[in-house]
């Protein structure tokens, strides 16, 4: 079948190709991994597929690592992460509740319940050997001892593609 395939396809075999019979098929592209098409010589269909080898996915494991923490220790937690060399990372002011469950307030006399505790999210992604460092440094700076002093939340990571280079993998970081 093999050789049927490749006199079918009159092409040089720059890559696997792999031949199947089949009954009306349509060219088609798969631009992620290759292209099949079809050829119908005599009353036989036959499918020529062509594949593209996989790319080639970081060779180092990374984390991303979400903190909420209260706002007022974003300057400690950012330069406690500086001074262990660890840069890069987004923030976002965010609003939410945990165990806090909100507090009350009042203004000019009457009292509001608020519900979402203003919080700051700090995202950094970073190879898997500076991990414990990074979560033991966000601790240690953000810590105050009291209810809502936030999360880490710690997922891993596939791929990281520099936009403006296309360098990918921990080079990216």
């Amino acid at each position: 079948m093999m050789r049927n395939a490749e006199k079918i396809s009159g092409k040089v075999r720059l890559s696997t190709i792999f031949a199947i019979r089949a009954r009306s098929l349509q060219s088609k592209a798969f631009p992620d991994r290759g292209q099949w098409s079809s050829f119908v010589p005599g009353n036989v269909t036959w499918c020529v597929l062509r594949l593209r080898p996989a790319p080639v996915r970081s060779e180092i494991p990374m984390k991303k690592i979400e903190a909420i923490i209260r706002h007022y220790k974003l300057e400690e937690v950012k330069n406690a992460l500086t001074a262990k060399n660890i840069l890069g990372m987004t923030v976002t002011e965010v609003r939410g509740f945990g165990r806090q469950k909100g507090h009350k307030e009042t203004y000019r006399g009457a009292e509001y319940t608020v519900d979402f505790m203003p919080k700051v999210k700090i995202e950094i992604v970073v190879g898997d050997d500076v991990v414990e460092t990074v979560l033991q440094t966000i601790t240690a700076a953000a810590r105050t001892g009291s209810v809502g002093d936030g999360k880490i939340f710690v997922t891993p990571i596939a791929e990281v593609i520099r936009i403006r280079t296309g360098e990918t993998g921990a080079g990216a970081i």
